[in-house]
């Protein structure tokens, strides 16, 4: 039995650029910034829906769940945005996804996270310890709810031509054509905890908690306006008049 409790949803992010580079209203030095923002959403969102794929192509006969795209919000003030959240009968794993190509290293003493690609660094963010974070997180929301399940978290890159160079053992991160081969290992290690109408009140209750943060993009351009109304092409506000817009 699978269930796909949350389906992959596109980023707000990225609605949100696409729409104000369609207004075509910025400065070329702010519109640049749009553009490198919008990218770095997009391929990421792309590199989502490749992984999905795989999920796809699984053939796993124990009762399980999916929420894609999960986002939740802990005490109003701490938000929490994982990539895929497994549910199933034996344990919940949490997924962070990075397309990023190149030579990938991690210190886990550092907390350091890098890239080299043709000779140069370039320093990452630590997925580790955001995982680490959503793993607590989730502790929580289970024990709210009675419920001991054991928790694991990886991060999966989805780009082809990433090689992961020095990565610690006790870190689970791995390329997405290993996922089947992973959980394979997963799900003989660890015994079935609950029965098939638990797995789905699990979901359900971690779907009930989702709370969709909404990028607000003015924080990142406080210096700029927008004006309402509809606009024409030359960015003038249209009037309505006998049933239509006149600029």
């Amino acid at each position: 039995m699978k269930v796909i409790v949350l389906a992959r949803r596109k980023p707000h992010k990225l609605e949100v650029c696409e729409v104000l580079l369609r207004w075509g209203v910025f400065t070329e030095n702010h519109n640049e910034i749009l553009k490198d923002i919008y990218m770095k959403t997009y391929i990421g969102f792309e590199g989502e829906c490749f992984a999905d794929k795989y999920w796809q192509d699984l053939r796993l006969n124990i009762p399980h769940a999916f929420l894609h795209s999960y986002e939740t919000t802990h005490r109003e003030i701490f938000h929490h945005q994982m990539d895929t959240v497994f549910v199933c009968n034996r344990f919940l794993l949490i997924v962070e996804l990075k397309y990023i190509s190149g030579e990938l290293s991690y210190n886990p003493e550092l907390n350091q996270f890098w890239r080299n690609q043709n000779g140069q660094l370039l320093p990452l963010g630590d997925p580790f310890a955001q995982l680490s974070r959503h793993e607590l997180l989730m502790s929580h929301y289970l024990f709210d709810i009675g419920v001991y399940l054991p928790i694991i978290t990886t991060v999966i890159v989805t780009a082809k031509s990433a090689f992961l160079h020095e990565m610690p053992h006790d870190f689970h991160i791995f390329k997405i054509e290993g996922l089947g081969l992973k959980l394979k290992s997963w799900l003989e290690r660890y015994p079935t905890v609950l029965s098939e109408e638990e797995v789905i009140s699990v979901a359900n209750h971690l779907s009930a908690r989702a709370n969709i943060k909404r990028w607000n993009w003015q924080k990142v351009f406080p210096d700029l306006s927008v004006k309402e109304g509809v606009l024409c092409h030359c960015n003038n506000t249209m009037k309505y008049f006998n049933g239509k817009f006149i600029c």
